[in-house]
């Protein structure tokens, strides 16, 4: 019950987009109808500056550190359990109840639940983030040599009996990118 309560809560705290409050009260209008549409940190940069992005950002990890702090206080315990509860979060931020089921990618609320489950990885997986960007977002490759990176460092600074729940935490996670995101596996090459 306590899980399929943080579940929902996960859900409806993603769903709170800081994209389209922050852009309505700055300008009046839809960011949906402004630059690329998605109601992101990303597009809320690019069409009214870094600050206003970096807020949103920063509040799409607010709400998702906020589910996870809540799921946690209910009992939720386990970095799997607690994963699925960030999971939620990132599809409401992604197909968000109020916004007729659309919203952003999710990848703030990605690295929220990575910043909340494995915190010592955190600024690693910042850089692989930028890194991966700036190579090539769309090359297989350079995507797998960051995974690869990413996990053998979760191996040295994590015990080896948490390894295998936070491996199965990141799988998780990338499967969920891959779903939300899937039309980026069309462009994708080697």
């Amino acid at each position: 019950m306590k899980f399929g309560v943080a579940l929902v809560s996960g859900y409806l705290l993603g769903s709170i987009s800081f994209a389209y409050l922050i852009v309505y009260a700055l300008t009046g209008e839809d960011v949906r109808k402004l630059g690329d549409g998605n109601p992101g940190a990303a597009n809320v940069a690019r069409t009214l500056g870094r600050k206003w992005g970096v807020l949103v950002w920063s509040g799409d990890v607010t709400k998702t550190l906020v589910a996870l702090t809540f799921a946690r206080r209910l009992g939720v315990e386990h970095p799997v359990f607690l994963t699925l509860v960030g999971i939620a979060a990132i599809l409401g931020h992604c197909y968000s109840i109020f916004l007729k089921f659309r919203g952003g990618k999710g990848v703030a609320c990605m690295g929220a639940v990575i910043l909340f489950i494995m915190p010592r990885l955190f600024p690693l997986a910042i850089f692989l983030w930028f890194l991966i960007q700036k190579l090539n977002p769309r090359s297989i490759t350079v995507i797998v040599q960051g995974l690869v990176i990413f996990l053998l460092s979760m191996l040295l600074l994590y015990p080896r009996e948490q390894f295998f729940s936070l491996a199965g935490c990141v799988l998780l996670l990338v499967i969920t990118a891959l779903s939300i995101n899937y039309q980026v596996l069309k462009e994708m090459r080697m």
